[in-house]
């Protein structure tokens, strides 16, 4: 069996062959060897004399050459293995090829499995460590034994990489660089979002361990700082300015503030409440009711303030002040004079009146209503019908007491009217002027108006009078 690796020699007739293998390392496998690879290396998995060597598993066809390859996890470190802890696992150091995992010592054991095991500190987490930052110190969130510290959360970028630990905000210990940590991430509170101590807000934090949060509390009411439980805050303790100096805000103020910021406060004109400044507040900003739309006493008002309600502004009849509520003011409560006791305009009178003024009142003739000034109004300005352009009774006429007056001469109260053309006192006829005050005929009646009239008879007219015998019309 020469392709079996065999020769024989020696046979006779009376006695047999001897067969052996021709040699170790021929790459066939035949006589004693365990294995035959083809070569007479050791470390191979088939040794320098054919043995099999252990970690390997060798084999082979008949008559031919040994395949060996190495069996990883089977306790027996193989030159090609890095590491062989005796199983297939990952995570545990060597892997289920038989390489030594991140972050892991494996050390050899002839006799038994390799023993691997984490090297905290080395920048390289492993799935035995918590975190691995890269150092063996405390207090920066992966302890000394890479455990995670209280207070913080440690994550990495990738397998086998460096773990990056944070303060976690909120959780109510303060650590790190945490400015405090008040058990929430919420901000006003003293201690923001991102665990900074709200100074600018005007808070201080402190108290604060692994097992208790921090307690913050706001500085002081009127540092201008709005915080904690304050509704205001304008930089000062002094009350009656709409914040007060406990920082409430006060009733009839309208304050405003910025984040964090100092309260303005301002005054808020019409809603019935009356500060420092203003004159009154009656609940509106209308004008023309005794407070204006910027809450000052409009001329001519009084306003008496209550503290419950509104301010009440009425007008003052007879200061010389005309308000919207009263038609005139002429600076008494007289009646008669164009502006009546109660502030209305009486008729006949014109009246006239300056911003925040008095009231001046003149009589208009000619307007059919007789003032005390005038002696007559027919509800013109005409001359010559009995009451004159300026309102007075001419000569000769009685005016009556109808709106407008009517005006009439009276014949024969010997006074010459203007519509009369004479008057001799008397309604005689016969006498030079008639019974109806007209001029007879044949007399001579010189007139002068508002007189009584005298005729006497004119001699050579041509026209006999009474008192003549003849008239031949000539002297």
């Amino acid at each position: 069996e020469s392709a079996c690796g065999y020769s024989c020699s020696g046979g006779l007739m009376t006695a047999p062959d001897t067969c052996a293998a021709t040699a170790c390392g021929d790459g066939k496998l035949a006589g004693n060897e365990a294995c035959d690879d083809g070569n007479v290396a050791s470390g191979d998995g088939c040794s320098s004399i054919c043995t099999k060597e252990g970690g390997w598993n060798c084999t082979h066809t008949v008559c031919g050459q040994t395949s060996c390859h190495e069996v990883c996890g089977n306790d027996i470190k193989t030159p090609s293995e890095s590491c062989d802890d005796g199983d297939t696992f990952t995570g545990d150091g060597c892997s289920a090829a038989c390489t030594v995992e991140c972050g892991y010592t494996c050390t050899s054991n002839a006799a038994d499995a390799d023993v691997c095991t984490p090297t905290c500190g080395n920048a390289v987490k492993t799935d035995d460590e918590a975190c691995d930052d890269g150092n063996t110190a405390d207090n920066d969130g992966c302890s000394s034994t890479c455990t995670e510290e209280e207070g913080y959360t440690c994550a990495e970028s990738h397998s086998c990489s460096s773990s990056t630990c944070s303060e976690v905000c909120g959780d109510g210990k303060h650590v790190g660089d945490e400015a405090c940590d008040d058990g929430n991430t919420s901000s006003g509170d003293g201690c923001s979002a991102q665990c900074a101590v709200e100074t600018a807000c005007g808070y201080s934090c402190s108290g604060a361990s692994l097992t208790a949060p921090d307690t913050c509390a706001a500085t002081a009411c009127g540092d201008g700082k709005l915080a904690g439980n304050e509704a205001c805050d304008d930089g000062n303790v002094a009350s009656g300015d709409g914040c007060s100096s406990i920082c409430t805000k006060e009733g009839g103020w309208n304050c405003t503030h910025t984040v964090c910021g100092q309260t303005s406060c301002h005054e808020v004109c019409g809603n019935d409440i009356k500060t420092p400044s203003e004159s009154c507040d009656d609940g509106d900003t209308f004008t023309g009711d005794g407070c204006s739309a910027a809450c000052t006493v409009e001329c001519g008002y009084t306003c008496t303030s209550n503290a419950a309600d509104a301010d009440v502004c009425t007008p003052t009849c007879g200061n010389a002040v005309k308000t919207d509520d009263e038609a005139c003011d002429d600076g008494n409560t007289a009646d008669g004079d164009g502006c009546n006791s109660t502030c209305g305009t009486e008729s006949g009178w014109n009246c006239t009146t300056t911003d925040c003024g008095q009231t001046t009142c003149v009589e208009v003739c000619g307007n059919s209503f007789q003032t005390p000034g005038e002696g007559c109004d027919d509800g013109n300005t005409a001359a010559g019908d009995g009451c004159s352009n300026v309102c007075t009774e001419e000569c000769g006429f009685d005016c009556n007491a109808a709106e407008p007056q009517v005006c009439a001469s009276e014949c024969g109260d010997g006074i010459r009217a203007i519509d009369e053309d004479c008057d001799d006192r008397n309604t005689a006829n016969g006498d030079g002027c008639s019974s109806s005050c007209t001029r007879e005929v044949g007399w001579d009646c010189p007139n002068a108006d508002c007189e009584q009239t005298s005729c006497h008879e004119v001699c050579g007219n041509g026209i006999k009078t009474p008192g003549e015998s003849c008239d031949d019309g000539n002297t």
